[in-house]
């Protein structure tokens, strides 16, 4: 059952949700054979960058090819943006994915971007086995018909936001020689938010699945959420934290939300890096970042007392928030003592080594401090929530 709900994703609901909660821009998504082939991925590095509000994705494939030339219509499917988004720039191509490229034996591809109103091959009912071998619903005939401009209005006249109206689905010929073929994918995702969640991102790693080999060989993740930075991944294609290697200095440890498990990761410096041989996932990447505050206020039937805002602090490094007094926790409900521990998390964060023993011992007791000896104090530094919640405390 874990399986098949982390692998079969019912499209109008994963759009709703965001209706009232937040806003969905994009998924990232894996390239699908659209016709049918005996192609397999023989290795595939992925690398995933956060830049500000947006997300780098950056795919190298090795492709082989075990028979002569042959040409292979090959797409990349993205659902409409849902939520309190804008759909302003939605047309011709999806408003909240840039710099689409696809480069094939260093050669750059050209593409077209269809709009669809048929389900995506890799978004799935949550009560359908999975099929990849499948042709995608939307190309009949042996071609993608692409809706108009003027269908495309008359739908988002009438979205609800209780369906996906339409998607899309980029599409390009792809030659393949004999062999080894090299492609290289990259776009630009915007990072979509919610109300307990600062960003959140969705790759769609199943849909390795729909080539020859039902997987990928030898396949490599990175990740780069930027220093000093702490997020949550579901356990869906993976066991444990031990499955990631860190090329910096953080730390990493399992937790249990709602009967999920996740990876939870804290992150001075350096990427995170997985890797799989003979991968067939069986589950999605989703990569979040959590608004601590919300889980302060609404953790165990919000218990609003500076005990338990310490005690949450000392599990999980997140957003940081000034204005307590307006959720039920004043600062004079703090003693002096406390307040010192919540004026210095920010330098805390950044590895900074404290010469007095009650700070030292506190943060030692976290999950997520990380001693750095060489880590100076300075202010310009912070961002300007951080900046706000030393002042705050400093009082």
């Amino acid at each position: 059952m874990k399986k098949r709900l982390s692998i079969l994703i019912f499209l109008s609901s994963f759009v709703s949700l965001w209706a009232n909660d937040g806003a969905y821009y994009a998924s990232g998504n894996h390239l699908i054979p659209i016709t049918e082939t005996d192609i397999r991925v023989q290795k595939e590095i992925l690398t995933l960058r956060r830049a500000g509000e947006d997300i780098l994705v950056d795919v190298y494939y090795e492709f082989y090819n075990p028979v002569g030339p042959k040409s292979v219509l090959v797409g990349f499917e993205a659902p409409l943006q849902g939520g309190d988004v804008s759909f302003a720039n939605y047309y011709p191509e999806h408003g909240y994915i840039s710099d689409f490229t696809v480069t094939m034996n260093n050669q750059r591809l050209s593409y077209n971007v269809a709009q669809v109103t048929q389900r995506l091959a890799t978004f799935r009912f949550a009560d359908e086995e999975p099929d990849y071998k499948s042709t995608p619903q939307y190309y009949t005939n042996g071609q993608i018909k692409s809706l108009t401009k003027k269908q495309l209005d008359a739908l988002l006249d009438s979205i609800d936001f209780e369906s996906s109206p339409f998607n899309y689905v980029y599409y390009f010929n792809a030659n393949f020689q004999k062999g080894v073929n090299i492609v290289r994918h990259t776009y630009r995702c915007k990072l979509s938010v919610t109300v307990e969640q600062t960003y959140y991102f969705k790759y769609i790693l199943t849909a390795a699945n729909r080539w020859a080999n039902n997987g990928i060989d030898d396949f490599t993740l990175n990740i780069d959420m930027g220093d000093c930075e702490s997020f949550l991944i579901p356990a869906t294609f993976f066991k444990d934290a031990g499955d990631w290697k860190n090329e910096g200095k953080g730390r990493k440890n399992m937790t249990t939300v709602y009967e999920t498990r996740y990876a939870v990761f804290h992150i001075l410096n350096g990427n995170l890096t997985f890797h799989r041989t003979n991968f067939h996932p069986d589950g999605e990447l989703s990569i979040s970042k959590p608004n601590m505050m919300h889980y302060i206020w609404n953790d165990y039937d919000s218990q609003n007392t500076p005990a338990h805002v310490l005690e949450m602090i000392k599990k999980q490094r997140y957003n940081l928030y000034k204005g307590m007094a307006t959720n039920g926790v004043e600062l004079k409900d703090f003693t002096r003592d406390q307040r010192q521990i919540l004026r210095n998390v920010p330098f805390a964060y950044r590895g900074f080594v404290f010469k007095t023993k009650k700070l030292q011992d506190f943060f030692n007791s976290t999950k997520w401090y990380v001693p750095n000896p060489n880590y100076k104090v300075d202010m310009s530094e912070l961002s300007e929530d951080e900046q706000e919640w030393v002042e705050y405390w400093s009082k």
